[in-house]
């Protein structure tokens, strides 16, 4: 039997195997650099709600601080949903990412820009 029901009824009226595998739903993470300890990505004072994870959408605001002074130290070639730039000044830097939906610019004016290898 294979469910991705939440919760999951399961009559136990003999021995059973149980397989779980349990994920965080992508979702959108927000840029803050709010850490006053570093600018990684890891970090998850630089983020609302938390660090990324697979398949996550990141987007960097206007406003936020550590628009020069970020690292990707995610593991090298993690699978993001998509990088959206709302604001200006931006340098992302650090490891490799897969890409499923792209790169955005929501911004109006001015420029960022990407060191980090994207695949």
């Amino acid at each position: 039997m294979t469910s991705t029901n939440n919760p999951l009824v399961l009559t136990m009226n003999s021995n059973k195997t149980l397989v779980a595998g349990f994920y965080f739903i992508p979702t959108n993470k927000v840029w803050t650099g709010a850490s006053p300890a570093s600018g990684n990505w890891t970090d998850g004072a630089n983020w609302i709600p938390r660090p990324p994870s697979a398949g996550d959408f990141l987007i960097f605001p206007a406003g936020a601080s550590r628009l020069t002074s970020n690292t990707n130290d995610l593991p090298a070639n993690s699978t993001l949903g998509s990088i959206t730039f709302g604001g200006a000044g931006y340098i992302l830097g650090g490891n490799t990412v897969n890409l499923e939906k792209g790169i955005f610019c929501t911004n109006a004016t001015g420029t960022n820009a990407i060191t980090l290898a994207c695949n």
